[in-house]
């Protein structure tokens, strides 16, 4: 059935179907005058591939097998709270072997992190050449309702072997009750390994919960 719009609405007009059938994966497009064609779907865009999520305790949040050959670029947003009050840090590690993954944990992490702080305008870097993982804070608070770190990436290149994994983007994290600051930096994996998924824990200490999504960046 098709259905005119109410009455109320005032509206007069007339939409004319095409006069040819509809090829495979095609949606309907009108012009100014209500003449529909079928038309490719719009290209580009995210598109969601897989999520962690916990509402209790765990030791950390590992998504596997979110990076594949499907998409070059890929998109994380996410956040989580840890349990210690007394400054656990944020970390992540890349992983590899698809949905039975396991941790990249050689030292090939290179990173460089800037810290803008609320309550003053100093700036704290945290960065190194060859680590085991890579942390991307400093000391955190475990509140949940302020949310020890938010965080918005994207993650170059992760699956292609060729190419070194690198990682840039943004966040805000809580170092104590009463100040926030401002994350913003980058992570160079100087290994070639094919990345298909990553882990997020603490330095110290557990998760106290949080969530992760994972969006692959359309090619075309």
């Amino acid at each position: 059935k098709i259905k005119s719009p109410a009455h109320s609405a005032g509206q007069s007009y007339t939409l004319t179907l095409p006069t040819t059938a509809p090829a495979t994966d095609k949606i309907m497009q009108t012009d100014s005058s209500g003449n529909l064609s079928f038309v490719d779907a719009p290209s580009g865009g995210l598109a969601f591939v897989g999520q962690a999520s916990s509402t209790s305790e765990v030791s950390n949040l590992t998504l596997d097998n979110v990076f594949t050959s499907t998409y070059t670029n890929y998109m994380i947003i996410g956040e989580y709270t840890l349990i210690n009050g007394s400054g656990p840090q944020c970390r992540f590690r890349f992983r590899t072997g698809g949905s039975s993954g396991s941790d990249l944990s050689a030292s090939e992490y290179s990173y460089h992190w800037i810290r803008f702080n609320s309550d003053s305008d100093s700036t704290n870097n945290l960065r190194n050449t060859g680590d085991a993982a890579c942390d991307f804070s400093a000391p955190v608070n475990n509140n949940s309702a302020r949310v020890s770190f938010r965080l918005c990436w994207t993650v170059y290149d992760p699956f292609d072997s060729s190419k070194r994994t690198a990682l840039s983007g943004h966040g805000r994290m809580t170092p104590t009750d009463a100040k926030s600051a401002f994350m913003t930096g980058s992570c160079d994996y100087k290994a070639t390994d094919s990345c298909t998924g990553i882990k997020f824990y603490a330095n110290s200490d557990n998760v106290k919960d949080g969530h992760f999504r994972v969006y692959g960046i359309v090619d075309s």
